[in-house]
């Protein structure tokens, strides 16, 4: 049965005990399942719960806005178990806590929240965070297709202290998008629309985090609305 809105309120959020940021410090040091088996009990109170009840919270926060971000405890929250297949760290456990928020709740819907909660770095990002191929070709057709108003994004964002992510760009513009206006050449070279801010720790560790998530949302509408739009013009 999915998890609603009902089954956490919105208000249970009171912010993260120095408990969590703790619990990721000691697990870094005890990779290994006896360790986690001891600590798990730990970790549901101070770190599942508590995130849970963050992503509820953030929800009914931007209920109440026209932004559709949502997202639940069931769908929305990452595993703390890494995905060691392919990996030559064999380490069993992240050393975080995650969410994302987006417009259907998953994980993998297109133009969305994550909030990162580790022992050392807290952080909340927003934007499209290196789009699958066909998605990034869009996107960028979409900057072509209406670069007034992809400036005009770009502008609110430098306006609120915010860049656009430069990992991973392509030292040249992509193939196909040669011909586009000069203005634009340096976010077509981009792989990511993303935007990221640092939560101190004394907002992660109280209800203000709530706010602070979703000012960081609200900030980025604009990004995520015309990105959504590119997307969906195909």
């Amino acid at each position: 049965m999915e998890t609603t809105m009902t089954d956490v309120p919105a208000l249970a959020f009171k912010g993260f005990q120095p408990a969590a940021t703790r619990f990721f410090k000691e697990l870094a040091s005890n990779q290994n399942r006896d360790w986690f088996a001891e600590h798990k009990a730990e970790h549901e109170q101070f770190v599942k719960a508590p995130i849970g009840a963050l992503v509820m919270a953030v929800t009914a926060r931007l209920a109440s806005t026209p932004l559709p971000l949502i997202g639940n405890p069931k769908r929305s929250v990452f595993r703390i178990n890494r995905d060691i297949r392919f990996s030559a760290d064999k380490s069993p456990y992240k050393t975080n806590a995650s969410c994302i928020l987006s417009r259907d709740g998953s994980k993998t819907s297109p133009g969305l929240i994550y909030f990162h909660l580790g022992a050392d770095e807290i952080f909340v990002a927003a934007g499209f965070y290196m789009p699958m191929p066909d998605d990034l070709r869009l996107l960028r057709k979409g900057m072509v297709q209406d670069a007034q108003g992809w400036l005009s994004v770009r502008t609110g964002l430098s306006r609120q202290g915010l860049s656009l992510m430069t990992e991973g760009a392509l030292a040249r513009v992509p193939r196909g998008f040669e011909s586009a206006p000069e203005a634009l050449h340096d976010d077509l070279r981009l792989k990511s629309w993303a935007v990221s801010r640092s939560i101190p720790l004394r907002i992660a560790r109280s209800p203000d985090l709530v706010e602070a998530i979703a000012e960081l949302a609200l900030s980025c509408a604009d990004l995520l609305e015309f990105g959504w739009s590119a997307l969906e013009a195909g």
